[in-house]
């Protein structure tokens, strides 16, 4: 069943019996979206940066705005070769690869960040080694926090409120409580169920990854003897 901001907003008030002004409707919510996210390896959260190229002779580039971790990453040769990365540590690189002037096909990377080469603070980058011979265009695969359905309007709904509203809702009046200091059987009631939702939504995950590793005729997976 697929819920609205406007629905979610009163099924907040309905089940806690008590009115919120939008901007603590809207940090329950984000809160719970965030805390859902974090939890749980969503499809949602998942997003392709393929705009970004790297630049000869610099190593380092920007992460993507909401930027939280790297799934992977790929650099693309003019020929259209693509050659995945393997992720190390920034210090396995600066060891493995100290002569920075040497170039060729980026084989590593890393993630560092907060003023490093002259980065602002709170920014992130990825730094590849060797440095890039070549502007190489990359296919860069991480996970950020989707948009809120808290930014869509009334009407407005997101993959996480269509699909699993229970969910979302039970988040929400975890952090509604908590807000209230609710007694703390009530907490305790919404926290179990928050959990409970949690494990059905881990669950199906689960079996969608398992569906994606089988084959049609059950014949064993590519590689497997």
């Amino acid at each position: 069943m697929s819920m609205t901001y406007a629905d979610l907003k009163t099924n907040i008030a309905d089940v806690t019996e008590n009115t919120f002004s939008d901007f603590q409707l809207n940090l329950f919510i984000t809160q719970a979206e965030q805390a859902i996210y974090t939890a749980i390896d969503l499809p949602a959260s998942t997003f392709t940066d393929s705009a970004t190229t790297l630049t000869i002779d610099s190593a380092t580039f920007a992460v993507p705005s909401g930027y939280l971790s790297t799934v992977s990453l790929a650099v693309k040769s003019a020929a259209g070769v693509v050659t995945y990365l393997l992720q190390k540590d920034n210090s396995f690189l600066l060891e493995a690869y100290p002569d920075t002037t040497y170039t060729a096909v980026p084989t590593h990377y890393a993630q560092f960040g907060e003023n490093m080469y002259g980065g602002a603070a709170n920014t992130l980058f990825l730094t590849v080694a060797p440095t890039p011979d070549a502007a190489y265009a990359t296919i860069h695969t991480y996970k950020a926090y989707p948009a809120s359905i808290t930014s869509g309007g009334e009407t407005g709904t997101t993959w996480l409120s269509t699909n699993f509203d229970n969910v979302l809702l039970n988040g929400a009046l975890v952090e509604a409580a908590r807000f209230m200091k609710a007694e703390a059987d009530i907490v305790a009631m919404y926290d179990k169920q928050f959990t409970t939702s949690l494990k059905m939504v881990d669950i199906l995950r689960g079996k969608i990854a398992s569906d994606a590793y089988r084959t049609p005729t059950g014949a064993a997976p590519v590689g497997v003897a």
